[in-house]
């Protein structure tokens, strides 16, 4: 699945949980603005912190294993570096 979907999945869970872009952040001790460019492509965040996420979200087992699946083919490379700033 392209990067741009899996952000919009993560979106979609996220607004489906009634979840503002800081308090998905502090679910992964983040910001607001990361939780955005996750959502939007333009960066990656490791599989665990994806987990968290959807965990936080409410989202089914089956589906966070499916976008997490997802996750990890978009790279190791990018999604494996720590994402605190």
């Amino acid at each position: 699945m392209p990067p741009v979907l899996v952000g919009a999945l993560m979106c979609h869970h996220r607004t489906r949980a009634g979840l503002s872009l800081q308090k998905a952040g502090n679910v992964i001790e983040s910001s607001a603005s990361r939780i955005s460019a996750l959502e939007t492509a333009r960066t990656a965040l490791p599989v665990s912190s994806a987990h968290a996420l959807l965990d936080a979200y409410g989202t089914p087992a089956h589906k966070i294993r499916q976008v997490a699946a997802d996750w990890s083919l978009w790279g190791p490379h990018r999604g494996d570096r720590s994402t605190r700033r």
